[in-house]
């Protein structure tokens, strides 16, 4: 097999990228079929067996495109990647996952509103709360083991 797993996520994170550079938003749908008709069957798949190549290529490109999208996720555990963060910021990334229209969709920072951002702003907020909380809770472990000791 010339074509692997590995490269389909390396694609998928092309596509993504691409997307972002060129400051377009980008819903994981579409990018999921600009995977497929870069690998289109060939004519003689029919029936039965498209569909369910059809089924297991879709979910495959799918779940690679959802990677590639989740690296802009704010997670608490994110370690950003400097190829994630915006020319200029040490933080700041390209691009975020937002819902528009009920869908989530990547969109290049400087496309958003200010409320969207806004709404990240508050995020990061949320979760340097919980940070807090839990770094207060291990010290906390940390004494009362003490004692018990």
């Amino acid at each position: 097999m010339t074509y692997s797993a590995g490269d389909l996520d390396k694609e998928a994170n092309a596509l993504v990228d691409s997307y972002l550079k060129q400051g377009l938003q980008s819903d994981p749908a579409w990018l999921t079929q600009a995977i497929l008709d870069n690998h289109p069957l060939p004519a003689h798949f029919t029936g039965a067996h498209r569909e369910f190549t059809d089924v297991c290529r879709w979910e495959h490109a799918r779940s690679a495109i959802r990677r590639a999208v989740n690296r802009y996720k704010v997670t608490d555990e994110q370690q950003e990647s400097k190829q994630l963060v915006l020319r200029g910021f040490e933080h700041l990334q390209r691009g975020y996952l937002v819902t528009r229209n009920k869908q989530q969709v990547l969109v290049p920072t400087e496309l958003l509103t200010d409320d969207e951002l806004e709404d990240k702003a508050l995020e990061y907020e949320r979760m340097a709360e919980g940070c807090r909380s839990h770094a207060k809770e291990i010290r906390q472990f940390i004494r009362e083991r003490r004692v018990a000791a």
